[in-house]
């Protein structure tokens, strides 16, 4: 429920929950047992529970919150057992000592940052033929074939038929600009090729692939514009060539 919610509200109260169920009842009985703020431990306990509360109203603390306090639960029970020293009959204090092992062998033995694996699957995608194929080359080993486009009042319906020429090294993103006869852009539908699922480093020699794209045209006035599709880098915006002009765009009455 609390993931689902994902609002601040939400966040800043379970985090807390989440925080003292891992810290567990050496926390409450640390609390409770009213730890002298003046000592060394109780000087530790209340900067590293500062500290935590601080990353709570942050907001900068979502997700699978447990693991987020995991890096820091042995510095939050080893504070709060020190204060715990000789307060304690021995069977809570052998008690208290497992729970802080498992606290320690818990927060630094979880992998906090590991490496994911994701296999690529090619989606499924309808495919279709342009006649006559255009092959027009818009990065190294990636042809545009052709283009199917159709018009409404609102909208301009761009189907763009890809095919690969062999190795592809980046994931390049597709631009789709409406221009004006002054060159200004008026319209535009970029986004990831191969409709976001299927990026062109994943393309093998010879394979063909569909794009679609959907340009609005709503605010567009009146007249005759131009419709180019060109590719770019997402990580610096270059572009392996030039965008090319598929065809004439007429809104509204020219």
């Amino acid at each position: 429920m609390v993931t689902s919610q994902r609002r601040y509200e939400w966040w800043l109260v379970w985090n807390g929950v989440d925080l003292f169920l891992f810290g567990g009842w050496v926390w409450v009985l640390a609390i409770g047992r009213k730890q002298a703020t003046g000592t060394e431990s109780g000087r530790l306990f209340t900067a590293a529970l500062v500290m935590f509360l601080l990353l709570n109203l942050s907001g900068s603390a979502r997700g699978e919150v447990g693991r987020l306090w995991l890096m820091g639960m042995p510095l939050l029970v080893v504070s709060a057992v020190g204060g715990l020293a000789g307060r304690v009959a021995r069977p809570m204090a052998i008690l208290t000592a497992v729970h802080l092992a498992l606290a320690l062998a818990i927060g630094w033995g979880w992998p906090l940052v590991a490496p994911v694996l994701v296999e690529a699957q090619r989606p499924s995608m309808p495919l279709f033929t342009p006649t006559p194929p255009l092959a027009m080359p818009l990065a190294d080993g990636l042809l545009l074939q052709g283009y199917e486009l159709q018009q409404s009042e609102t909208q301009l319906q761009l189907t763009l038929a890809w095919q690969a020429e062999g190795l592809i090294s980046r994931p390049y993103t597709v631009l789709n600009h409406l221009i004006n006869a002054a060159g200004e852009l008026v319209a535009q539908a970029d986004g990831w090729a191969g409709q976001g699922q299927w990026p062109p480093t994943c393309w093998e020699a010879g394979e063909a692939v569909t794009d679609a794209f959907v340009v609005d045209v709503t605010a567009v006035p009146s007249g005759r514009y131009r419709l180019y599709t060109g590719l770019y880098d997402a990580r610096d915006g270059s572009r392996p060539r030039d965008p090319v002009f598929l065809e004439e765009v007429v809104i509204g009455e020219p």
